[in-house]
């Protein structure tokens, strides 16, 4: 078992539309060319132009999450990991202002005893370097060697449906999101290779 932490800066930034419309590029293509019971690596040919494209994908409660695509202007790659064995996904790239086709995928069948869920200890919030901004640090205990996804979600208000943020590896430093309103709702959320899932909340103060 691994004791180990992931940390986002909360910062207060504001996303502005581009100035002015740019000319539809040409709609990138994506292809799943190798798949486990939990892992799909895709290949991606971006529109020639876009330096980056993300690769989104729907679980079965139709929750959108994304990954994003290393490469070249021609050609990417993106790895998704920790999906549920046996189950299908929904995908599809998105570079600059065009998107793909959308397609779907089925992983294979679990290969054998199902692993451990991961374990979140909590989540502490400090104060950020700018006003009304947090670090918010979640403490988890992952057991096993297996693949597992991470990532942030977020809730304006209590009782409400969570958004999918940012998805993150777990085994890195951590990551950061863009705007977060005071006294909003984040989450913190883990999946094992068997697509179990686990959460924990807490709510931004004033």
């Amino acid at each position: 078992m691994r004791l180990a932490t992931a940390t986002t800066a909360l910062l207060a930034l504001a996303c502005a539309p581009p100035a002015g419309a740019a000319p539809k590029p040409r709609a990138p293509t994506i292809v799943v060319f190798s798949l486990t019971s939990t892992v799909a690596d895709l290949a991606i040919m971006p529109d020639g132009t876009a330096a980056v494209c993300r690769v989104w994908y729907l679980d079965k409660d139709g929750t959108p999450h994304h990954v994003r695509s290393t490469g070249t202007a021609d050609a990417h790659a993106a790895r998704i990991v920790g999906l549920r064995p046996q189950t299908s996904y929904e995908y599809w790239a998105s570079c600059g202002y065009s998107e793909s086709t959308r397609g779907t995928f089925t992983t294979l069948p679990a290969p054998g005893p199902v692993p451990p869920l991961p374990q979140i200890v909590g989540i502490a919030l400090t104060p950020g370097s700018a006003p009304k901004t947090f670090v918010a640090t979640a403490t988890f205990v992952a057991p096993g060697a297996v693949p597992t996804a991470c990532w942030w979600e977020w809730s304006s208000k209590e009782g409400e449906s969570y958004v999918p943020d940012h998805d993150i590896d777990c085994t890195g430093a951590g990551t950061t999101l863009s705007f977060r309103p005071i006294q909003s709702w984040l989450r913190f959320v883990m999946r094992n290779a068997a697509g179990q899932v686990t959460s924990t909340p807490v709510q931004l103060p004033k």
